[in-house]
């Protein structure tokens, strides 16, 4: 029971708009953009987030870059793309199954749970955004279409 309590509250908490964050460029919202806590050197994490274009035009995510990262992939999937289009009026909601970034060769670790580091995103567009990841545990990754943390629990992934 104490256990349920505990996952409970820390849920609450998450799900709360005290770890809410966004980022505005040009016609561009980046919504809770956030990261899988890392425990070693050389390891990778998945970055996520929710991109929403108000604009008029098309938007496009050309590349991105960080001091923590060796470097920065856009992935769908399994496999890396060069940039992802967005699309005018519309969002685009990363996810572990589909579009997200994977930051490769981690330089400085463990990355704890809560923690913040920039990463930059480039876009053809609305150029260049620092934003801050917030780095979770992958226990309660997943996100509801407001760009915050939903009540789904995930198993822990092997580290």
């Amino acid at each position: 029971m104490r256990t349920v309590l505990i996952t409970t509250l820390a849920l609450m908490l998450l799900c709360s708009g005290a770890t809410a964050h966004e980022y505005s460029a040009g016609t561009l919202t980046i919504h809770h953009p956030y990261a899988y806590a890392v425990q070693k050197i050389g390891k990778m994490s998945w970055a996520f987030m929710n991109i929403t274009n108000d604009g008029k035009v098309d938007d496009t995510l050309i590349g991105a870059s960080s001091p923590i990262a060796g470097s920065i992939d856009i992935m769908d999937g399994e496999k890396k793309i060069e940039k992802l289009v967005i699309s005018k009026n519309e969002s685009v909601k990363f996810k572990n199954d589909g579009i997200h970034l994977q930051l490769n060769d981690i330089k400085k670790t463990p990355i704890k749970d809560k923690a913040r580091k920039s990463i930059t995103l480039k876009f053809e567009r609305a150029g260049e955004v620092k934003v801050d990841l917030l780095f979770v545990p992958v226990a309660v990754i997943s996100q509801c279409d407001d760009g915050s943390h939903d009540k789904k629990i995930k198993p822990i992934e092997a580290r």
